[in-house]
């Protein structure tokens, strides 16, 4: 079975315990289940010491850790009381390293497993080694016997996916900090500890605070996080009660977008579960490859685009004109108009979002023709700019920067950029009219808050809060 599981870590550490066991009947020797635990821990860091590193590998050896501390205090209760302990204690016990690793929790995850669980051992696994191995010495039926275990597990994923549906089957939280995940620590170990009220009630109560609201603008204000996409661009601007995604950065092969890389995490670790505009700017693979990812993994209310042929699942198109308003706050989007000739990224949405005292310009990818439509029929006064087409030698042109008149002007760029973004001619340009350049390539993610006052606007960069010792020693060493 691990090597048709292709030895994941989960499968080595029931491989090595069991053969452990199996060592001891062979050799008459009593080996306590707790013992067995720690060798196969030792053996598996000692075969691949990075396996620190994986998720796996902390919620496979947790998983059996709670489920022997369990097993060991069970008592003569009944089976159903152990089983319902054991799943409830998985739950509290790994609610931890789901915050860390998932930003998020399922409360019907012991149902799945009710289900699951013997689904797969009796209905599954049995069929599929049989099969495996008639397959291998050559007998009849080896095919339809796999195909058995197939269908099983296809009637099995329906009846997961129906449940993954409902909607106790994922809460996202916010990224818990160091405070919390030592009071889920403690809420884990009070539950798990042989109390009969005292400590199921402590470890309630301890979780109450993990449902608090997330943290989240006051009114009439904003937070702008421009994420490291790389080469692509996404922005999420956070009012009180609403989210906005513009743009979910590229898709890069069949198996990798930054929109379930980068987007959904980032969204998850703020406690966002549901996206109340996804609004794409155009279809270029750079703003949009993440897009499906998004609507797969997140519940949004409305998706615009500028282009329903490069996103056929929008809603609806940006028109300039729309307008709306969350929690003192406006949103407006002023390009592109009905019927303009210019597709491509001449035709990218274009947003303005304003609080009465401070405001943000989105523009896309957009080039000369759209800046001088701009220019000339709106006020685009901004005090912060995403650079449009990301700094390109074909935007940002001099009437438009001073239309615009920046204080601060975000590029959202790779290191390296493949299209030398931002380009030097641009930056030089920005420069000699004052604005402050903050580029992704060189600050990573950008977070900052619109508070709706007279203050200068205030930013938090990902590189200076993440660097680790190295970046500190001197560049002799």
């Amino acid at each position: 079975y691990a090597a048709i599981a292709g030895f994941t870590l989960p499968t080595q550490r029931a491989l090595i315990m069991l053969m452990l066991f199996m060592l001891g009947v062979v050799f008459i020797r009593r080996f306590s289940a707790l013992r067995i635990y720690y060798l196969a821990l030792l053996i598996v860091l000692i075969h691949d010491p990075y396996s620190v590193t994986q998720a796996g590998f902390w919620l496979s050896f947790a998983a059996v850790g709670i489920l022997l501390f369990l097993l060991n205090r069970s008592g003569s209760a009944s089976t159903v009381m152990r089983w319902g302990r054991a799943q409830w204690g998985l739950m509290v016990g790994l609610l931890p390293l789901n915050l860390v690793y998932f930003q998020g929790v399922s409360i019907i995850a012991p149902l799945a497993n009710l289900i699951a669980i013997p689904w797969v051992g009796v209905g599954v696994l049995p069929a599929a080694l049989a099969g495996g191995l008639m397959n291998i010495v050559g007998l009849p039926m080896a095919d339809t016997i796999v195909s058995i275990a197939a269908t099983s597990l296809d009637y099995l994923f329906e009846v997961l996916a129906f449940l993954s549906t409902l909607e106790l089957a994922w809460i996202s939280l916010p990224q818990p900090s160091a405070f919390m995940l030592l009071l889920l620590m403690a809420t884990g170990l009070l539950f798990l500890l042989p109390f009969r009220i005292t400590g199921p009630t402590a470890a309630i109560c301890l979780l109450l605070p993990l449902f608090r609201s997330p943290v989240a603008p006051a009114h009439g204000a904003f937070w702008l996080d421009v994420l490291d996409v790389g080469d692509g661009q996404s922005a999420i601007i956070r009012t009180q009660r609403h989210t906005l995604v513009f743009d979910t950065g590229p898709r890069l092969g069949d198996r990798f977008d930054t929109g379930a890389a980068v987007v959904v995490p980032f969204l998850s670790s703020r406690g966002v579960g549901r996206v109340s505009v996804l609004l794409i700017s155009h279809g270029d693979n750079d703003h949009a490859g993440g897009a499906a990812s998004v609507l797969g993994l997140k519940k949004v209310r409305l998706h615009m685009s500028s282009d329903l042929e490069t996103s056929p699942q929008a809603d609806m198109l940006c028109i300039a004109g729309q307008k709306w308003h969350w929690e003192g706050v406006d949103f407006e989007i002023l390009h592109p108009v009905k019927d303009w000739p210019f597709p491509g990224n001449d035709g990218s949405c274009v947003l303005m979002v304003d609080n009465g005292s401070q405001r943000l310009l989105i523009p896309g990818d957009i080039e000369g023709m759209a800046e001088l439509r701009l220019t000339r029929e709106h006020d685009i006064q901004a005090d912060v700019l995403m650079v449009p087409h990301h700094g390109s030698k074909t935007s940002s042109s001099q009437d438009f920067l001073d239309a615009v008149d920046p204080a601060i002007a975000i590029v959202s760029a790779g290191n390296p950029s493949r299209y030398d973004f931002p380009h030097p001619d641009v930056v030089s340009r920005y420069r000699k009219a004052g604005v402050r350049i903050l580029n992704t390539a060189e600050t990573g993610h950008i977070h900052m808050k619109f508070d709706g006052n007279s203050q200068p606007l205030s930013w938090d960069t990902h590189m200076p809060a993440s660097r680790r010792y190295w970046n500190f020693l001197s560049p002799g060493l």
